[in-house]
């Protein structure tokens, strides 16, 4: 195999790349967009199957918070909850850390 070619082949899908992370806000806000949905998916069936999508890799999380129906169900469950959002299920990071000693 010509490395030119891989060469080529590597700058082609680069771009590719670069092109799809365009959307990405940043880091920061795509981490707090994801824990908003996790936080709402606890109140509406769609933003579940919408967190589930997201979990299991069916659809890349910028695709689903995209869609204007998942952003409006996210604004609308946080702004019925009344109070902190519920502790997601599971050991605190003590707990666990004292379950491997």
């Amino acid at each position: 195999m010509d490395p030119r070619s891989t060469v080529q082949n590597d700058r082609q899908s680069g771009g590719k790349v670069r092109t799809s992370s365009e959307r990405i806000v940043g880091p920061v806000d795509v981490a707090r967009n994801i824990l908003s949905l996790f936080v709402a998916m606890t109140g509406s069936p769609d933003l579940f199957g919408a967190a589930v999508e997201y979990v299991a890799t069916i659809t890349p999380v910028q695709d689903i918070l995209e869609r204007p129906e998942i952003v409006a169900g996210i604004r609308d469950t946080h702004a019925a909850m009344k109070g902190p959002p519920p502790p997601m299920p599971g050991p605190t990071r003590g707990q666990l850390l004292d379950m491997f000693r």
